[in-house]
């Protein structure tokens, strides 16, 4: 026997804009962004490297996103390519 479920898109998208879903959205990136700094500290003698933070959310057509970034800082960005810092933040290799 095969269920069949038909999505209201509109709902599902007034969903995914939310306060609710924006805010947990914004907690994940700011999380992400405080790790990627706790990683900056404990891997660099350059306290200044640890500048991750967090932007958004930011609203799309379908939903919303959040970014976390290393700041525009070219001391952090150098950091995070040569130790991909915000990769291991994620808990990827």
């Amino acid at each position: 026997m095969s269920a069949h479920v038909k999505l209201n898109l509109a709902g599902f998208t007034a969903f995914r804009q939310s306060p609710a879903v924006l805010g947990a959205i914004k907690s994940e990136a700011e999380k992400l962004a405080d790790r990627a700094n706790q990683r900056a500290l404990s891997e660099c003698s350059h306290p200044e490297h640890a500048q991750f933070r967090a932007l958004g959310p930011i609203p799309t057509e379908p939903g919303a996103v959040a970014i976390a970034t290393s700041s525009g800082d070219p001391g952090c960005w150098k950091h995070n390519a040569k130790h991909n810092t915000l990769v291991k933040a994620l808990g990827g290799g």
